[in-house]
C-alpha cells in the first residue's frame, strides 16, 4: 500500500512539473496606477490627467496584467472663457488603457496611459495618446 502512494505521489508532481504548473510561495506584487495628484490604486474609480480633466466611474476589465483596460467617462473643461466659469464636456464612452508596467520605489506601477473616447476632437485625442503616467519617483506634477 505504501508502494502505491509512493508511486502516485511521484506521478502527481511530475504531472505537475510537465504540466507547467509552477508552485510557488511567492505572490505576484500588485500594480498601480498613480495620477496626477499623486494618488495611487489599484483599479482606481477615478484617475485625474490634469487639474481640470479626468475620468471618472472607471470600471475595470483587464488589471494587473502588461495592459489594462477601464470604461468611463471622460470630463474634460475647455477653460473657455475661463476654466472656472467654463462648463465641462462629457465623453461617456471613454476607455483607459494603461501599460508598461514599472517596479518603482514600493512596487509595480503603469507608466504610461491613453484616453480615447467617441467625438474626442483629433488635437485633445493626441494629447490624451501615449502619456507618461505619474510614478513615485516623479518630483514635478505634470500639469
Amino acid at each position: 500500500m505504501r508502494k502505491i502512494s509512493l508511486v502516485a505521489a511521484a506521478i502527481t508532481v511530475a504531472t505537475c512539473t510537465a504540466g507547467g504548473i509552477a508552485w510557488s510561495d511567492e505572490t505576484p506584487e500588485p500594480v498601480k496606477l498613480m495620477d496626477r495628484w499623486q494618488h495611487a490604486a489599484e483599479q482606481p474609480g477615478n484617475f485625474s490627467i490634469t487639474s481640470h480633466d479626468g475620468l471618472q466611474d472607471l470600471k475595470w476589465t483587464r488589471w494587473g496584467q502588461e495592459e489594462a483596460v477601464a470604461h468611463g467617462t471622460l470630463v474634460l473643461n475647455p477653460c473657455e472663457p475661463d476654466c472656472a466659469g467654463a462648463p465641462p464636456q462629457y465623453y461617456p464612452d471613454a476607455t483607459l488603457r494603461v501599460d508598461q508596467v514599472r517596479e518603482v520605489g514600493d512596487g509595480n506601477y503603469y507608466s504610461r496611459y491613453t484616453v480615447t473616447a467617441d467625438g474626442l476632437p483629433p488635437e485633445k485625442a493626441d494629447q490624451l495618446a501615449n502619456q507618461p503616467a505619474n510614478l513615485p519617483e516623479d518630483v514635478a506634477v505634470r500639469y
